[in-house]
């Protein structure tokens, strides 16, 4: 796991295709926004594990 500290509107670059940004911090949340290719389609971490169809990454 990797550990990095962004301010709103900073962002981090995985994988030279996807982006993803603090759009906003608050008190008990953070705000991202995750721009992906089609073929990568973003998914909550508590969904991966309820929904069997997810679970093969």
């Amino acid at each position: 796991m990797h550990v990095i500290s962004r301010r709103e509107n900073e962002g981090i670059v995985i994988d030279q295709n996807i982006i993803v940004t603090v759009l906003e911090i608050a008190e008990d949340f953070v705000r991202l926004a995750i721009q992906s290719p089609d073929e990568v389609p973003p998914y909550r971490e508590e969904v991966i594990h309820l929904e069997p169809q997810y679970a093969s990454f």
